[in-house]
């Protein structure tokens, strides 16, 4: 029996979980395993931040239990055998051991009961094909049926079988994920497959795909990522327009030092496309309607470059000019303009000009015997053209303004 001291480098919270579940286990009288993600991660002495368990049985049952002697709480429950209990700070993954069958690619699978070794058999990479027994006599016994430990020893991602990727083509970006974060590279047949099959991300629906993409955004080093997809042929299996994954991934690198929010992110990918690609792609990952706006303000930003190029461009110019745009599209074209000049006016209606108001109010407007209509909010709109443009700087100079404006006016 192969004992693993791997529970040992648990952190002390985590082991009081791993205790509260043997017991539930137990009590349950079924069998519980510490699965996937955290089995690996202890092999590689990387911190463990949550845990997956998988359960020969009634998962909902067991998170149930779990929940209610822990003190935590059930806080997610699917049809496909899995729930979610937050307890002692943490999320615990719970899945009932199943089997997985598709109906064709990128459907999603249609899942049966099984054993463990069944279930450790329809992952994704063997180094995510290990489980630790958290019950009975077995407790501690490692299971490795597929080689995951040597694959971490020598630092490879291998797929399951050869069919993987065309099962679900998502594990794709998954390994480029793992690849990325955990410093691995692809077994060579793995890679020839995943080579074979990027195009396989055509039968992906846009839901899945940009929630994909977006956890490939929120990796570490997200723009390492882009750049490892793109030359394994999967940005161009998205979109062919995401092909110069230089660019993107610079964009992206240049961009995240500022955010990690996954929209600003993938707006950087679509910095420099033409609108209409950048319109496709939202189109093809099924966007958020405000996520929609975002990719395009980005893409069309470039239209607006001659004129805020333009030779002494008053402020109350550019903020007419950009007042139309999200801060979002205007916080990326301030981050990846490269005309600096642009970028400056850019940051500097950003940081300062938009906020700027005149110091009278439409009542005072009133007061100096402006009249309500139309005209009031032309006056308006003008003084604080004029403050913006330094022509006015206190109330006293706005007063005069006004009465200079009216007799102008007539």
């Amino acid at each position: 029996m192969n004992v693993s001291p791997l529970l040992h480098d648990l952190p002390p919270h985590l082991n009081h979980v791993v205790a509260e579940a043997q017991s539930v286990a137990s009590n349950l009288g079924v069998e519980l395993y510490l699965v996937g993600g955290p089995v690996r991660d202890l092999m590689l002495k990387r911190a463990v931040v949550d845990l997956d368990f998988s359960v020969v049985g009634d998962a909902a049952a067991f998170a149930h239990a779990l929940a209610e002697r822990a003190g935590g709480a059930l806080v997610a429950e699917s049809p496909f055998g899995t729930a979610k209990v937050a307890v002692a700070g943490i999320e615990v993954d719970v899945a009932s051991a199943r089997i997985e069958r598709y109906k064709h690619p990128g459907a999603l699978p249609t899942v049966g009961p099984a054993t463990i070794l069944e279930d450790l058999a329809r992952r994704d990479f063997t180094v995510n094909a290990m489980a630790v027994a958290l019950h009975g006599k077995e407790f501690g016994l490692l299971l490795d049926p597929h080689g995951g430990q040597a694959d971490i020893d020598s630092h490879l991602l291998r797929v399951l079988h050869d069919i993987s990727f065309q099962d679900d083509a998502t594990r794709m970006l998954r390994g480029v994920r793992f690849a990325v974060r955990l410093g691995f590279g692809f077994e060579s047949k793995t890679e020839a497959l995943l080579r074979r099959d990027a195009g396989m991300l055509d039968t992906i629906s846009g839901d899945r795909l940009h929630n994909e993409l977006f956890r490939l955004l929120q990796e570490p080093d997200p723009a390492a990522c882009l750049r490892l997809a793109g030359d394994l042929g999967l940005l161009q299996a998205i979109h062919p327009a995401l092909g110069d994954q230089r660019a993107i991934s610079g964009n992206v690198r240049s961009l995240q030092a500022q955010s990690r929010d996954s929209a600003l992110l993938l707006a950087a990918m679509v910095w420099g496309l033409e609108p209409e690609d950048a319109k496709a792609l939202a189109s093809r990952l099924s966007l958020s309607r405000g996520d929609v706006a975002l990719l395009e303000q980005v893409a069309a930003f470039p239209s607006l470059r001659a004129t805020l190029d333009e030779k002494d461009i008053r402020p109350s110019k550019v903020v007419r000019l950009l007042k139309g745009q999200s801060e979002k599209a205007l916080q990326v074209a301030a981050a990846l303009e490269r005309n600096n000049r642009v970028a400056e006016l850019v940051r500097s209606y950003l940081g300062e000009w938009r906020h700027i108001q005149p110091m009278l109010s439409g009542d005072d407007l009133q007061g100096l015997g402006v009249v309500v209509g139309p005209r009031l909010g032309e006056m308006l709109q003008r003084l604080r053209d004029a403050r913006l443009d330094g022509e006015v700087s206190t109330r006293e100079d706005e007063v005069g303004w006004v009465r200079e404006f009216r007799k102008s006016r007539g």
